[in-house]
């Protein structure tokens, strides 16, 4: 059961790696213009799946 959550952890964290490069290339994809935007969203996407893991454990 220790080593099933362990996993389960680990798959959470590269999960939440995938989806911050993801956005972060997205970044690089759209114009400065909208760069600030795109920053705050990546921000706040990021954020929330932190604590999406958090409240799921």
């Amino acid at each position: 059961m220790y080593y099933q959550t362990k996993y389960i952890l680990r798959l959470f964290f590269w999960k939440r790696i995938c989806i911050y490069i993801i956005c972060s290339v997205l970044l690089f994809v759209f114009s400065k213009k909208e760069f600030k935007k795109i920053l705050f969203f990546t921000l706040v996407f990021f954020s929330a799946s932190v604590f999406g893991g958090r409240s799921l454990m």
